[in-house]
């Protein structure tokens, strides 16, 4: 990027050299920044849920929860409600050993699917949380300080089976 005239090297500090070039690159990179955190938020809802939830269902509800808080102006990008990009945070979030996904069934009589369990304690969701957080666009969400907060806000906590099943 120094190369390029993105950035620039003084005295060994790195600044940026072109605004526009770097406000581009930014909002490219913003709404796939805004998924994970919102992965990271609605994880919190699995902590109730010991023995996990269906893959297929979480990610319909983490969509559902994305949705909700853009509608609510709590993140910028409507590109943060893609269900493909909240399938890659999952991934990660898998690779990362936060989440764990195996095919098992949770009612009795039916057959197996993929079924995604939180293996991290709440204060490392909370760390996970934050430390995303640093990465967002100033916006409402950054402003918030807790996940909770942003929970009970969009209406989670409180009614959890409006998420569309």
């Amino acid at each position: 990027m120094i190369e390029r005239g993105v950035l620039k090297r003084n005295d060994g500090k790195i600044t940026v050299a072109n605004d526009e070039v770097m406000k581009f690159l930014s909002n490219l990179v913003w709404p796939f920044v805004e998924t994970y955190w919102i992965v990271a938020v609605y994880l919190f809802s699995l902590k109730d849920r010991a023995s996990g939830t269906y893959f297929k269902k979480f990610i319909q509800e983490v969509q559902w929860f994305a949705e909700s808080m853009y509608d609510e102006r709590i993140v910028e990008f409507y590109e943060a409600c893609s269900i493909d990009t909240i399938k890659n945070a999952c991934s990660a979030f898998k690779r990362w050993k936060i989440l764990n996904s195996s095919k098992k069934s949770l009612e009795k009589g039916q057959k197996g699917d993929e079924v995604i369990e939180l293996l991290v304690p709440e204060d490392a969701l909370n760390k996970l949380q934050d430390h995303i957080r640093k990465f967002l666009k100033n916006s409402f969400a950054k402003s918030v300080s807790s996940p909770i907060e942003i929970a009970r806000k969009t209406m989670l906590i409180d009614y959890p089976f409006m998420a569309k099943m």
